[in-house]
């Protein structure tokens, strides 16, 4: 988006689960670029993270915004109830949601490096393109 400016908006989330989970990367192509540019451009990036890893600078960052989520999502009666019930359907520990922010901080760059290595390869991932119809002068 900023430095190659082949798409307007790029983003990534998860939905875990307790057996599987689902990494969702998406972008919208900027005017003119094309979609295979973009996946590219991703796979480029996971490449290089698994091959060099995120910087110390990266890495801070990631953990103040995991950190920050973590603490607003739990500032409500309502957050911290969900937050227990994930600890019990993922660590089977209610207890374990203590530890969240613990473990979160000692995640390493390495351990970065060998998660993307793992689990994102070329042949564990389904790529899908939306593109708008292409007019025809035709009209429905």
């Amino acid at each position: 988006v900023n430095k190659k400016q082949i798409a307007q908006e790029a983003a990534f989330f998860t939905d875990i689960r307790a057996d599987r989970g689902l990494l969702t990367f998406y972008a919208i192509a900027a005017g003119g670029k094309t979609l295979e540019s973009i996946e590219k451009a991703f796979t480029e990036e996971i490449r290089k993270l698994g091959d060099e890893g995120p910087t110390a600078q990266e890495m801070e960052k990631a953990k103040n915004k995991l950190v920050m989520d973590i603490l607003q999502d739990r500032e409500t009666a309502s957050g911290k109830a969900q937050a227990i019930g994930r600890a019990i359907i993922y660590q089977n520990n209610a207890k374990s949601v203590n530890n969240d922010v613990e473990d979160l901080q000692r995640v390493t760059a390495e351990d970065v490096m060998k998660v993307i290595k793992k689990y994102m390869q070329p042949n564990t991932r389904a790529v899908i393109y939306y593109k708008q119809a292409e007019e025809t002068g035709a009209k429905e």
